[in-house]
């Protein structure tokens, strides 16, 4: 009974996505969009490191979108599970994937890079979305990663009630105490004690076998038509410690490149990471 219940909300949660997001990417112009300043630093920074680690491609980026990093990059794929956004106009000259991030349909050690930025959080089992990367990665391959990490529950619970009138005390309490929760000091105190253990817990009692990745699972609301009320993330299914994603790699032989040291990783925020699978 439970599961059935599970599969039915999964179910609805997934149609009020595909719906959600197929009206946000209609009449979207793959031109313009590349003009802005959406991901302006990140389209650079790719564009550096492909040319100066001579990455040749494939390079895979999972929720491309209207496809605004097409083409800074040789033997691109765009992959997104969203019909409307792979038929964005001025799309048309590069190859589109309609999947999920869960279930590539791509062969193992195939892709040179995978990419993928403010995507992984709005994948509903994000455990199978990082196995699935390392699987198609190819020996000395990459993976460059920034999901909203971190995404919070009070984010997404405060927004299916639009006015305080609305709000039960819980809520009122959430809403109150918002600037507190994403204060440095706040997460800090929250969340490195638990990274030091988690990595003891690691180190002592798996035997250096692969981790799977941890997460907590979030309520998306879909609510955000009304601008007003809109909150960033609001719709995102998962909570990921960018410190779980390092270690998820880490503990598979990944040479991680973005945060060298021990101490560099144990105070990981919203940052990019970037990782080497190991040679074959």
């Amino acid at each position: 009974m439970t599961s059935t219940v599970k599969k039915g909300r999964d179910a609805s949660l997934s149609s009020m996505a595909s719906d959600y997001w197929g009206k946000a990417y209609q009449q979207r112009y793959r031109l313009e969009e590349v003009k802005g300043d959406y991901l302006k630093q990140e389209r650079q920074f790719l564009k550096e490191f492909v040319q100066r680690d001579q990455v040749s491609g494939p390079c895979l980026e999972i929720g491309c979108g209207t496809g605004i990093f097409a083409g800074v990059c040789d033997a691109y794929i765009g992959l997104d599970n969203v019909l409307a956004a792979l038929l964005a106009d001025g799309f048309q000259d590069y190859p589109p994937i309609l999947a999920s991030a869960e279930c590539l349909p791509l062969a193992d050690n195939s892709v040179q890079l995978v990419f993928s930025f403010n995507t992984l959080e709005h994948v509903n089992q994000p455990d199978l979305a990082f196995a699935e990367i390392d699987r198609v990665l190819a020996p000395n391959g990459y993976a460059l990663l920034r999901p909203a990490w971190h995404c919070a529950g009070y984010i997404t619970r405060i927004l299916t009630s639009k006015r305080w009138r609305d709000l039960s005390l819980v809520r009122h309490a959430y809403r109150l105490s918002a600037p507190i929760l994403k204060s440095r000091l706040y997460k800090g105190l929250t969340r490195i004690p638990g990274r030091i253990l988690r990595r003891l817990w690691y180190r002592i009692f798996t035997s250096g076998r692969p981790t799977c990745l941890r997460y907590k699972r979030l309520a998306p609301s879909f609510e955000a038509a009304d601008r007003h009320f809109f909150m960033y993330e609001s719709d995102a299914y998962a909570d990921i410690d960018c410190h779980e994603a390092i270690l998820y790699f880490e503990s598979r032989g990944y040479e991680i490149l973005s945060h060298k040291s021990a101490v560099g990783r144990l105070f990981a925020g919203h940052d990019l990471l970037l990782a080497r699978k190991p040679g074959g």
